[in-house]
């Protein structure tokens, strides 16, 4: 297991764990949604960059109530801005619940715009890791064509139980 972190305008940019990444990665969150953008994605990549962190990542927090085509063609163009900076960002996708006003979402359709993400970033000629807790990939009923994407298993207080 490779340990890493992942980072958003939720996390003090100066405070940014980079030490802890030295053998590591970091995939900070650049967009969200449809049109939504991390307004401390700039400054956590230009602190990775500096901190020589030795794998940097861009992920986007996949959302239910837009097409999933849309949220990666938004992702994909936001990673290409950056990376004129960065250098080459690997590519992951959040997998999480929807926080409210949005609840209950359907199951069905969260899983149809993440196929639909996937597909799209894939056809761009990108690799793109799922970022997901286990209990998550177990809800999801994921799909074995994901078989094929790199998984970044969430954990936050102990060892990760891999999906079935």
């Amino acid at each position: 297991m490779i340990p890493g972190i992942d980072l958003s305008s939720h996390n003090s940019v100066p405070a940014a764990p980079w030490a802890s990444v030295r053998s590591g990665f970091a995939f900070v969150r650049v967009t969200m949604g449809a049109t939504g953008r991390d307004t401390a994605a700039a400054e956590h990549l230009a602190r990775g960059v500096q901190a020589g962190c030795p794998a940097l990542g861009a992920y986007h927090y996949l959302r239910a109530d837009s097409p999933g085509e849309a949220q990666a063609r938004g992702f994909l163009a936001r990673v290409g801005e950056l990376e004129q900076v960065t250098g080459p960002l690997a590519c992951a996708v959040d997998v999480e619940d929807l926080p409210a006003p949005h609840p209950p979402w359907d199951l069905a359709d969260y899983r149809r715009a993440l196929l639909a993400f996937l597909d799209f970033v894939g056809r761009a000629g990108r690799v793109c890791a799922v970022y997901i807790a286990p209990w998550m990939a177990e809800r999801l009923a994921l799909p074995p064509e994901l078989t094929a994407c790199p998984l970044w298993l969430a954990h936050w207080v102990s060892v990760p139980k891999p999906p079935k």
